[in-house]
C-alpha cells in the first residue's frame, strides 16, 4: 500500500465479501507522501473444501483524510489439499 498523496495520511485496511475467515493484524496505518508498506492478510481455509476451492475477499484501503479516496483488490485464496500417509507401527511388548 502506498500513500499517493503528497501529505501524510492515516489509511485504512478493510475486508468484504469473503467466505472463509480473514484476518488482517494491523488495519491502520500512517503513511509519509509516496511512503509504502507491506499489508499482510491471512486467510483461514473452511474445513470442509476440497483441493481447488477458492475463496475470495475484495481488502479495501481509505484515506483518513479524505474519505472519498480509496482503492481495492481483489485477494484469491486457492486451496491446496494434501495428504499424509503414516505407516502403521506394530510394537511388540515381550514381558519376562
Amino acid at each position: 500500500m502506498t500513500n499517493t498523496g503528497n501529505i501524510t495520511d492515516t489509511l485504512s485496511v478493510s475486508y468484504d465479501s469473503n467466505q472463509w475467515q480473514v484476518t488482517i493484524p494491523v488495519t491502520s496505518f500512517i503513511l509519509e507522501a509516496g511512503e509504502s508498506v507491506e499489508v499482510i492478510v491471512y486467510v483461514s481455509v473452511a474445513d470442509n473444501v476440497l483441493a481447488g476451492d477458492e475463496d475470495e475477499a475484495i481488502i479495501t484501503v481509505t484515506s483518513q483524510g479524505d474519505p472519498g479516496q480509496s482503492d481495492q483488490v481483489e485477494l484469491t485464496t486457492t486451496a491446496v489439499c494434501e495428504e499424509v500417509y503414516l505407516p502403521v507401527i506394530l510394537k511388540y511388548w515381550r514381558c519376562i
